[in-house]
């Protein structure tokens, strides 16, 4: 049976992991961002023009392509969710140690 040192240390580096995985799908967020941004600035540009790939992507939630906005925003969230559960037991497991 591991120590409280060693759960802490083990939640400890999960927490990290997390931490790391949320900036890449934060880094992926942005470039989803800005596909739409750039969509958005030619549809300005050019209104006679069909809509970006990425634009439409952006407004269907996700259901054609595996990378699309909607996606990303719906990982954070579960990544997010996924630290505060992690947060939560490191919490109690330091009022222990």
């Amino acid at each position: 049976m591991p120590s409280w040192s060693q759960v802490e240390d083990i939640l400890t580096e999960m927490y990290r992991r997390q931490l790391e995985q949320i900036d890449s799908i934060v880094t992926r967020l942005e470039k989803e961002v800005e596909a739409v941004r750039m969509d958005l600035n030619e549809a300005f540009d050019d209104p006679d023009a069909a809509l970006g790939d990425d634009l439409l992507a952006a407004g269907e939630g996700g259901r054609n392509t595996p990378r699309t906005l909607s996606l990303a925003v719906g990982d954070l969230q579960s990544g997010v969710l996924a630290l505060t559960f992690i947060k939560r037991h490191l919490s109690e497991v330091r009022l222990r140690v």
